[in-house]
């Protein structure tokens, strides 16, 4: 359910060229979406469903699970052990801490670390006012909860 729930973040955006990357903050959906070109290109956060959860448009290399991590301006932020899940919508899941918002908005360039492969560098440019959306739209909900 959470997929297609992130999945109308990124329909919900009108369509651009493929050599046109761009962010989208969507506050219906309650999340952002990063749409662009070539491999590891969609991605969306989202707390719509709960918890802030980062989505990927990839998977784990055959495995059910794989490590993720956000590498920031070429420095490694390890986000946990991502869940590949196959459906309409599929791709990684993984839980996105509050404090990965943060230094996500200080960054220029962001790539993906999804297992070992990593993905192009895409640039930040856009980002805040994305972000401004997202944080309306979850307040409490940026944090994951404790299990325990």
């Amino acid at each position: 359910m959470r997929r297609l729930l992130l999945l109308g973040v990124l329909a919900a955006a009108p369509a651009m060229a493929a050599d046109t990357p761009r962010w989208m903050g969507n506050g219906d959906k309650a999340g952002l979406a990063y749409d662009g070109a070539g491999e590891f290109s969609g991605m969306a956060l989202s707390c719509e469903a709960g918890p802030l959860t980062l989505w990927l448009e990839t998977d784990c290399g055959g495995d059910d699970t794989c490590p993720v991590a956000l590498v920031l301006d070429g420095r490694p932020m390890p986000l946990g052990v991502g869940r590949y899940v196959a459906d309409g919508m599929s791709g990684v899941l993984v839980p996105f801490p509050a404090a990965a918002l943060d230094r996500l908005g200080r960054a220029r360039r962001l790539q993906f670390r999804i297992g070992s492969a990593v993905s192009p560098a895409i640039t930040t440019e856009g980002l805040a006012g994305a972000m401004g959306t997202l944080r309306a739209a979850c307040g409490d909900a940026q944090q994951p909860k404790s299990t325990r």
